[in-house]
């Protein structure tokens, strides 16, 4: 799930900064691109299977990526969220620090 969407912040944002926090319950990953155009339909459905955003015409690819990383997450007890960053995007993996 992380090597996913670090490589799709380096195919469609040009470079992906990593960041790593946590608490208690939950530990998170954020990757966040620098470049990546989204709408607000593009955010709400990147995680569905065949699903490319707008910013996707010139890229290989069939749009099962992220919705491998929402399952990937889901099955950890946690899930993938996306928001538009200041010159970007940002992606927050969510885990489960005591899933069972």
């Amino acid at each position: 799930a992380l090597s996913n969407l670090i490589d799709n912040a380096l195919k469609y944002g040009r470079e992906a900064e990593v960041a790593v926090d946590g608490d208690a319950d939950d530990a998170w990953i954020t990757v966040t691109d620098r470049g990546s155009v989204l709408t607000g339909d593009d955010l709400d459905r990147l995680t569905g299977a065949f699903q490319r955003g707008r910013n996707s015409a010139d890229a290989s690819g069939v749009g099962l990526g992220l919705a491998i990383v929402s399952t990937v997450a889901s099955q950890h007890g946690g899930d993938v969220r996306f928001q538009r960053a200041d010159s970007g995007l940002s992606a927050r993996l969510q885990l489960c620090r005591f899933w069972s």
